[in-house]
């Protein structure tokens, strides 16, 4: 079909409906037509293996395919509670684009790129087409954004040229350019059908050994001694040694389907498409839209955004719109995909893992996510560092549903927006506070979020003046910080005196948002211990404090932290 595709900015949904999950049993017309036979609808499941995946998409098959290429596809059964690819993979946008916030994004998303051409190059079936992309800027503070990227592209290896107006209408001769002052061109970046990618994933995990067992719906996970032990389904129990949570926006479901639940913060928002009838000249691939669609049409949501995008192509002023296809998308509390182990530290559950999160580029992050948890499967750790991207940045209150709520409706539009340094969420906060912090309002705090914990980006002695008059229920105004600009920031005459007086008099730091832990022991094991773990010498005196970091097993920077000799052995 000739479509034109444009992503709406979701707004947040329910992730459950009446206690349940949101299903996807009806899976889209056009899957229908796909071989699916060849999965064991009919046989029961292995009393035993090793690896349990739950969630057949993009993400799923991934993680199978990169086990198979690691020799464990006969120890790995892959579970979907409908069809393989029938949950959100379906109505994934298809945009495969390299660049992201982060280099380990970048480098995940140009594995995945990769891949695709691999595949396509072994005659597997991918959709993938090597297109380009064009992002435009309307403003001067886009267009700088579009420099900070070329700059960056230096380093990340992703090849882009920065385009003047006219030279973006040459490279689409659809668009408006009057307005914009220039562009982003990324001829590497392409499209591709998720779900043509899935299929010819789950084709080849198959042939490799990998069980996959559709219309198998997980009920429990087990775990003992702290590890995983199980997983009950809809189909009987099978024993296994690892989990693999790639539910998609069932993730969070998921998570609570185990004691204790593993925090999976996600909450699913409505991303929608806009077909038209077919338009000369254009052959772009959008996702099918069946008559089973999840969600119903909302055009007065939708309204602003076709005006924007009548704007930018005036030729679709005069296509015939065909329908408005509205499916869920699942978005974390920070807007990054949700990786690696299962943190959970009190009846610690080891070996449960989570690729979810993806958003609505779940085909950019597969292939490179696939990898990296497979690695972390096998291998104990990963070529790539997922730090910023592990499921350990998240705390209880990330999971709670009224915060994921409220946090849902702000992030989404950080997908494309405006994106300044130090940004600061609007939404969710005032959860965490020191105890000192009425005390901080009052003498001019403008607030960051750490964790949840509010804390003193800068104090504005001027505000002190004139707050008095206005106080918030006997508190002095609340106030966030911000920047919104890339140029000298508003705080930086806060800042530069502020460092002044610590510098050349004294400064008072409140570290109530930091972790404090006691460690101890009968002699002087502690000592060693840190010693081993520490990059500085902490043998330091009693009462004596050190800033350190500590290392992993492979002399990778973990963290760093704050030292305190108590005692001996404290």
């Amino acid at each position: 079909m000739n479509q034109m595709r444009l992503s709406a900015t979701p707004s947040a949904i329910p992730i459950v409906k009446d206690g349940r999950p949101l299903s996807t049993s009806s899976a889209p017309a056009f899957m229908s037509s796909l071989e699916t036979s060849s999965t064991l609808d009919n046989e029961s499941l292995p009393a035993k293996t090793k690896v349990v995946i739950c969630g057949g998409g993009v993400v799923g098959a991934s993680v199978a395919y990169h086990l198979t290429q690691l020799g464990w596809g006969p120890h790995t059964v892959l579970l979907d509670q409908g069809r393989c690819g029938g949950g959100t993979t379906w109505h994934l946008s298809g945009l495969v684009g390299a660049f992201k916030p982060s280099l380990s994004q970048v480098k995940l998303a140009q594995y995945s790129i990769q891949l695709y051409k691999d595949m396509e190059a072994q005659g597997l079936d991918t959709g993938w087409k090597q297109c380009g992309s064009l992002c435009v800027a309307r403003t001067k503070d886009r267009l700088t954004v579009f420099k900070r990227m070329k700059a960056q592209a230096v380093s990340w290896n992703i090849d882009c040229e920065l385009v003047t107006p006219l030279e973006a209408l040459d490279l689409c001769p659809l668009i408006a350019v009057s307005d914009l002052q220039g562009g982003l061109w990324i001829p590497g970046d392409g499209v591709a059908d998720p779900y043509k990618i899935c299929s010819a994933l789950i084709s080849q995990v198959k042939l490799a050994g990998v069980r996959v067992y559709e219309n198998c719906a997980v009920h429990q996970v087990h775990n003992k001694d702290c590890k995983v032990t199980g997983v009950d389904t809809s189909r009987g129990s099978i024993e296994c040694n690892f989990f693999v949570n790639c539910a998609g926006f069932w993730a969070r479901q998921v998570g609570k389907m185990s004691e204790p639940f593993v925090k999976v913060p996600l909450h699913a928002v409505e991303h929608y498409y806009l077909h038209t009838k077919p338009i000369a000249g254009l052959d772009p691939m959008t996702p099918d839209c069946s008559s089973s669609r999840l969600l119903p049409e909302d055009w007065d949501h939708f309204h602003v955004l076709l005006e924007q995008m009548l704007l930018r192509v005036p030729v679709l002023g005069s296509a015939t719109l065909d329908q408005l296809c509205n499916g869920p998308e699942a978005f974390s509390p920070d807007c990054k995909w949700i990786v690696g182990e299962s943190p959970e530290v009190l009846n610690a559950i080891q070996n449960y893992f989570v690729a979810a999160g993806m958003k609505t580029v779940g085909i950019s992050a597969a292939g490179g996510v696939g990898k990296a948890t497979a690695d972390l499967i096998v291998n104990g750790c990963s070529p790539y560092d997922l730090h910023e991207l592990d499921i350990s940045r998240f705390l209880g209150l990330h999971n709670n549903r009224k915060f994921l709520r409220d946090r849902v409706r702000e992030v989404p539009g950080m997908h494309y927006g405006l994106i300044y340094p130090f940004h600061e969420f609007e939404t969710g906060r005032n959860i965490r506070m020191s105890p000192i912090y009425p005390k901080l309002r009052a003498a001019g705090a403008v607030f960051g979020q750490v964790m949840g914990y509010e804390r003193p980006s800068w104090f504005d002695p001027k505000f002190i003046e004139v707050s008095d008059t206005r106080l918030d229920n006997g508190y002095h105004p609340y106030r966030i910080a911000y920047t919104k600009t890339f140029g000298q920031p508003p705080w930086f005459d806060y800042v530069k005196d502020e460092y002044s007086a610590c510098r050349e008099a004294i400064g008072l730091s409140d570290y109530s948002s930091f972790t404090k832990i006691d460690i101890l022991s009968k002699g002087h094991e502690v000592v060693d211990c840190l010693q081993y773990l520490c990059s500085n010498d902490v043998d330091i005196p009693l009462g004596g404090i050190i800033h350190t970091g500590m290392q992993n097993k492979l002399g990778g920077y973990e963290n760093d932290c704050s030292l305190v000799r108590i005692a001996e052995n404290q």
